[in-house]
């Protein structure tokens, strides 16, 4: 799987679910491919509530 279709995946789940539970939880369990610095800070930048 790409980090891009990982990542809409993420998205999908993180619209219906605690987003910053989903994100910590999705790299322990390997449902994310583990992001470059530059797209965790991206990634992270886009869910601030």
């Amino acid at each position: 799987m790409s980090k891009r279709i990982n990542m809409q995946y993420c998205i999908q789940k993180c619209i219906v679910t605690n987003v910053n539970d989903y994100y910590n939880k999705g790299i322990k369990i390997n449902h994310i491919l583990v992001l470059t610095k530059e797209e965790e800070i991206i990634w992270k930048s886009q869910w601030q509530f």
